[in-house]
């Protein structure tokens, strides 16, 4: 196997088996992982409770609204016995924003370790039933620390990742349902801003998964020659080949830098736009 490159800011986390093209994505991957998952109640209130806190902070712009238009608007009424309802109808909206954020962030707090365990517990069950034949072939000092990390990055991806997508998701979706109803020619004007966005996110997170095979291959051969200069026996005519190979493990890193700026230009250019 060959040694994990660092994780770099510029590109998201990969699994230890991102650049085999042996492995196929089916599209199921979130229903298997779900299956070996045993405490799927805490994850669905945290589900449940992350929808509510993305549609909840909309509630308070349309009792702004209200506000201001009593502000700015004839009196029928007193100020304070205008007001008083809209800021009893606030706090109402608070404290339930409140109560949900917390019930649903204690939720996610149990369903994280519970994740991650049940998953660790089910892979390694099933190593422990493998042939013996397969542990002869495979280091298993790297299987289990290569285990491990995909599973927290399965956790970071379907957990934390995922309802924090979820709770945009539904913040979108009901801001536009509000700005349709309360004025829906300025929605219907920045209404094609949607698919641009969404494009040119897409497009970017694209190019810079393109870019972070050439990252990966060009990391992994750098690491495995340090790691090689480190580890190797010298002989006198190693000696002298010392320089060659620091030339060639640097242009190594320049190569390493100019795909980290290539990478770094599409994410500028992808939150530009």
């Amino acid at each position: 196997m060959p040694m994990r490159p660092l994780n770099q800011g510029v590109f998201k986390k990969h699994g230890s088996q991102d650049d085999d093209d042996s492995v196929e994505i089916k599209g199921d991957e979130f229903r298997q992982c779900m299956a070996l998952y045993g405490n799927k109640g805490f994850y669905a209130v945290g589900f449940i409770l992350t929808m509510c806190a993305g549609a909840t902070p909309f509630l308070m712009n349309v009792f702004m609204g209200d506000f201001m238009s009593i502000m700015t608007g004839p009196q029928r009424q007193g100020f304070i016995a205008a007001v008083t309802p809209i800021l009893w109808k606030m706090v109402g909206v608070i404290v339930g924003m409140t109560v949900a954020l917390s019930i649903g962030i204690g939720a996610r707090t149990q369903a994280n370790p519970m994740f991650m365990a049940d998953l660790r517990s089910r892979c390694f069950a099933s190593l422990l039933e493998l042939d013996i034949q397969f542990y002869d072939d495979t280091p298993t000092g790297v299987l289990i620390s290569r285990l491990s990390e995909d599973i927290t990055l399965i956790r970071e991806t379907y957990i934390d990742a995922f309802l924090q997508a979820v709770q945009s998701l539904t913040q979108a979706a009901v801001g536009m349902v509000l700005a349709l109803v309360y004025c829906w020619r300025i929605a219907l004007m920045v209404l094609p801003a949607i698919p641009l966005s969404a494009g040119a996110f897409v497009l970017g997170d694209y190019m810079v998964d393109t870019m972070w095979y050439s990252f990966n291959e060009t990391q992994t051969e750098n690491a495995a020659q340090a790691e090689e200069v480190l580890t190797q026996f010298r002989t006198v005519k190693a000696f002298d080949g010392e320089l060659v190979e620091a030339e060639r493990y640097e242009r190594g890193l320049e190569g390493v830098r100019r795909v980290e700026y290539r990478a770094a230009w599409v994410h500028a250019m992808k939150d530009g736009i």
